[in-house]
């Protein structure tokens, strides 16, 4: 499991997340460089090419899955610091990590 996993996210914060980067990140190419500076990868190798909607969404589904989320919402926010969302989203998913680590039920 990799050192950022985290367990399932409810489909609230999925979807806060989605519509923070859809707002924030509205031109695809915006989302290449996210993808790219946060995760070293190319977006085209995460999600086939959709529109813009779907592309966020299954990118955060895949996060979900690779453990990547912490570090794509970490990257929004230093990229977006006007964004508040971005804050919160980090800090409930830091608290969600360190509870987590710590053996703590969540």
């Amino acid at each position: 499991m990799p050192a950022g996993n985290l367990s399932p996210q409810p489909p609230d914060i999925i979807e806060s997340f989605k519509n923070a980067l859809l707002l924030a990140f509205s031109k695809q190419s915006d989302l290449e460089q996210l993808v790219y500076f946060a995760l070293g990868k190319s977006l085209s190798t995460i999600v086939e090419q959709d529109n813009l909607d779907t592309m966020v969404f299954k990118l955060l589904r895949w996060a979900e899955e690779d453990g990547s989320l912490l570090k794509l919402v970490h990257e929004a926010r230093k990229r977006r610091p006007k964004r508040p969302e971005f804050e919160r989203l980090e800090a409930k998913l830091k608290l969600q990590r360190s509870t987590k680590l710590a053996g703590l039920p969540q």
